[in-house]
């Protein structure tokens, strides 16, 4: 098993191959603001080896994500990130059209649900630890945000709630959040009760482990969101190619 680095048009991602991978599969993980990525985690690095499944991680960017933030090259991270790195992904992994799944934590998180959103028949599967999904909160602060929007509110009608179409959605979506995070758990919790009252099939996964919003929760969940993923990819080209 092993890392390496991948240039993409307009960057940089970091790549993992696992000693025995799963055919026509792989994940696009984006990291948050902190930048960390899998390669980082022994936790994800073993669970990504013993799965079998390929892993990517950005490493350009700012971990915002958003079609606001600093473009990178003429595109925004959004649009750079389906456009550029999960075109290279398909051809480099033979995935085909559904069998690139994405996940992220945190920042990155909410960016993975805001790209199977926008992208739903390119993302069926999608996975979301512990997502910022009320990231306009933070504006004011200090932070980029106050130079990418006027306002508060025209930063809230940029999160991932406001971006679901009730026609259009993604499969396969797992949720998962340590219910002691004071921060966004609240926000990820209501994005579950919007799906659920829009009768959209998501699964979740809210448990307290007293850590909060950090690697040490975020580490916790390598195993069951892999699982979920693997499990999903597979379902969902059974669904598309029976026999």
């Amino acid at each position: 098993m092993s890392w390496s680095h991948l240039t993409v048009p307009g960057g940089e991602i970091e790549l993992f191959e696992p000693s025995t991978p799963l055919g026509s599969a792989g994940l696009l993980f984006l990291p948050g603001h902190s930048g960390k990525t899998l390669a980082q985690s022994t936790s994800w690095t073993t669970s990504l080896e013993q799965s079998g499944l390929r892993a990517a991680c950005p490493l350009t960017g700012n971990g915002w994500w958003l079609d606001a933030a600093n473009p990178i090259g003429d595109r925004t991270p959004l649009e750079w990130l389906h456009h550029d790195v999960a075109t290279v992904l398909r051809s480099e992994w033979d995935t085909g059209l559904t069998g690139l799944a994405v996940a992220g934590v945190s920042l990155g998180g909410q960016a993975a649900l805001g790209l199977a959103y926008r992208h739903s028949r390119d993302y069926p599967v999608v996975a979301a630890v512990s997502p910022t999904i009320d990231f306009h909160k933070l504006y004011g602060l200090g932070l980029p945000l106050d130079d990418w929007y006027q306002s508060a509110e025209e930063a809230r009608q940029q999160t991932v709630p406001l971006q679901l179409n009730p026609l259009a959605w993604p499969t396969h979506q797992l949720l998962t959040c340590d219910t002691d995070d004071g921060d966004w758990y609240e926000g990820v919790e209501r994005l579950a009760g919007k799906l659920a009252s829009s009768g959209i099939p998501r699964t979740t996964a809210f448990e307290s482990h007293r850590l909060g919003h950090c690697w040490d929760y975020f580490d916790t969940t390598a195993d069951p969101v892999l699982a979920f993923i693997i499990q999903r990819l597979e379902q969902n080209r059974r669904t598309l190619f029976p026999g």
